[in-house]
């Protein structure tokens, strides 16, 4: 009895050896190899995601809501830069003096006619008395005889200005029976005011002319004796 258990013990000690051995071997061969360990049991093994499982989860849509993008339309109109306000053409200038008309030219344009004015200063009281003393070098007593009734009309500025009648100038002319002036239509005014102006009739062509820019907006004739 004792001799088998004996005999067990020895074959079972060759075994546990024989497989130290081995496990020896299998060590030194890995070592051999590169070094590399061998891969842990089945058990211990936790599967890696794939490279493919990889890039779609990174291909996958981001779920943040991102605000629309504004369309071109909606952008915002463009505004004047104030050098464009700045170079913006001004407005007509509106004046209104007393002048003799010199002069007249045709115009091809229906209601257009092109008239010459020589602009005057129609001085009263005592700036009429100084003017006229400045300019005729006489006595003052003499000046408020000249001046005092109707006035100064003063003439320094050899200017000839031109102007063009249009479709909307209004005239007016002497009434027929009175020196009180009344509105005419464009015939009418150029019957009679052209061979004044042909004549340098100073009665008739002495006006009050209102323009705007380079049209006449309205030529009224002024009484003066």
């Amino acid at each position: 009895m004792n001799k088998k258990l004996s005999m067990k013990a020895k074959v079972l000690a060759g075994v546990t050896a024989i497989a130290a051995v081995g496990l020896v071997a299998v060590l030194v061969v890995a070592l051999a190899a590169g070094g590399k360990t061998l891969p842990p049991s089945g058990d211990d093994l936790i599967p890696d995601a794939s490279p493919d499982a990889a890039v779609s989860a990174s291909q996958e849509p981001d779920a943040t809501p991102q605000p629309p993008s504004p369309s071109p339309s909606a952008a915002p109109a463009a505004e004047a830069s104030p050098t464009q306000a700045a170079t913006a053409s001004p407005a007509p200038k509106t004046e209104t003096s007393y002048a003799y008309i010199t002069g007249w030219a045709e115009r091809s344009a229906p209601d257009e006619t092109r008239f010459a004015f020589d602009y005057v200063d129609w001085l009263t009281g005592e700036e009429a008395i100084t003017k006229y003393m400045q300019d005729h070098g006489c006595s003052k007593e003499d000046a408020i005889n000249e001046t005092e009734e109707y006035g100064y009309i003063r003439n320094v500025n050899p200017l000839i200005r031109w102007f063009v009648t249009t479709k909307d100038t209004v005239y007016y002319l002497p009434d027929a029976t009175s020196v009180k002036a009344v509105k005419v239509n464009y015939t009418t005014f150029l019957n009679k005011m052209i061979p004044a102006i042909d004549s340098k009739d100073l009665y008739l062509t002495f006006v009050k002319v209102t323009v705007s820019g380079e049209s006449i907006v309205k030529i009224e004739w002024v009484y003066h004796p």
